[in-house]
């Protein structure tokens, strides 16, 4: 009959369970001492709120006209509603005063006794940026009305209210300013085989000058008022510069 070997069995569990402690223990330190610290990850533009835009009447006793409807909780489109109350009731304040004057001198149905302010608005964005372009037409006597533009552009990314300094470099603003003027003397609109523009505004123009702009994918556009840079024939001016014409000007986070 053979005898049981009881302690050799013994030792055979106790190195098996030595063994599986320091596999455990050094599973641990490996897992521990392996793990690779998170990237930060490039602020990307947030998806924001949709931008409902519409049209409605306006009919006071000393004008009339047209305005925007903004819907919208963002910050571009806060800061245009707020834009268009304080226009708006800012004309009110001049045709309150100049229209029952003039009423009476020249009569009920005469054009000059009839102020009209009309303000439409479109939505332009670009990957980092969201602008609201109101269009702005008032008509206070005369022969003619005036045409100008009211832009608010705003960040995607953190929806903060952004002026043209925050998108062209600092040390760059002037040259910035002078490659502008260059190009409206050189702009040809379709039909014109002469410069369009008056170069004594042209020339008088600085980087402040440029207060309303906006970005779309593919180009800086920037907003001037009717007789801003010529002749009231012009209009009010849309002008457009290629990204990639004035890539050396842009901070590159909107390049």
């Amino acid at each position: 009959m053979k005898k049981k070997n009881k302690p050799k069995g013994i030792v055979y569990l106790v190195v098996l369970v030595i063994l599986v402690v320091v596999g455990l223990y050094w599973q641990g330190r490996y897992n521990t001492t392996s793990v690779v610290p998170e990237t930060p990850k490039e602020e990307t533009a947030k998806s924001l709120p949709e931008i409902s835009i519409g049209t409605e009447n306006i009919k006071e006793e000393n004008f009339s006209g047209t305005r925007p409807t903004i819907s919208s909780t963002n910050a571009v489109a806060v800061a245009t509603r707020t834009y268009i109350e304080e226009r708006v009731k800012e004309f009110k304040t001049t045709a309150d005063i100049d229209v029952p004057d003039m009423r009476e001198k020249f009569g009920a149905d005469s054009p000059t006794a009839n102020y009209t302010i009309d303000i439409s608005a479109t939505e332009v964005q670009s990957e980092k940026t969201q602008s609201i372009v109101m269009s702005i037409y008032t008509y206070t006597g005369g022969a003619n009305g005036h045409s100008s533009f009211k832009v608010i552009t705003a960040s995607s990314v953190d929806g903060k209210i952004l002026s043209l300094e925050n998108i062209i470099k600092k040390d760059r603003q002037i040259d910035f300013a002078n490659f502008v003027k260059k190009d409206l003397k050189a702009w040809r609109p379709e039909g014109s085989t002469e410069s369009v523009v008056f170069e004594d505004e042209v020339k008088n123009l600085n980087f402040d000058s440029f207060v309303n702009w906006s970005l779309d994918d593919k180009n800086l556009i920037l907003y001037f008022d009717k007789y801003q840079i010529g002749p009231g024939a012009l209009g009010a001016v849309a002008f457009s510069l290629k990204l990639e014409k004035i890539k050396n000007y842009l901070e590159p986070v909107f390049y």
